[in-house]
């Protein structure tokens, strides 16, 4: 079974300074930056209760991840698209900003998630404001490991 749409929640823009351009990371430490809110409000929010963990936890992510899907179930293969707040870059007005954030993005899930499970694929995540910069990014990250698809 492969599962293609499992979205990471637990990552938040703190947990991408490290993989973020140096310029776009002082930026984001020293500004009051922030990515846009929720784009769908849902009184019962849009993420399971009980598949949720504190924002940065990611062993907490992981654990559950396992409990939950990857050893529940028969799973090959997982697909990680980008979580909640993280595909929200796509609201920003800052193309720039946007466009390195999903770099980031892209870094921390090739260099970090994806090795912890050798099930875990990766959907990378580009800016849509910035499709010049985008194009050679989906290039490089189509050919790396654990890579299956754009989104």
């Amino acid at each position: 079974m492969i599962d293609a749409d499992i979205h990471h929640e637990s990552v938040t823009v703190g947990d991408l300074l490290p993989w973020l351009d140096p310029g776009i990371r002082r930026y984001v430490e020293t500004s009051n930056f922030g990515l846009p809110g929720a784009l769908y409000p849902n009184p019962h929010h849009y993420v399971r209760r009980d598949a949720m963990v504190e924002p940065g936890d990611m062993d907490g992510a992981l654990r559950l991840m396992r409990e939950q899907l990857l050893d529940a179930y028969p799973v090959e293969y997982a697909v990680v698209n980008g979580g909640g707040h993280v595909m929200l870059l796509q609201c920003l007005a800052n193309a720039n900003v946007a466009s390195e954030l999903a770099a980031g993005w892209n870094r921390w899930l090739t260099e970090d998630w994806l090795p912890r499970d050798e099930r875990l694929r990766g959907s990378m995540l580009v800016a849509p404001q910035d499709p010049i910069r985008a194009a050679p990014r989906s290039a490089r990250c189509a050919s790396g490991p654990g890579s299956s698809r754009s989104s």
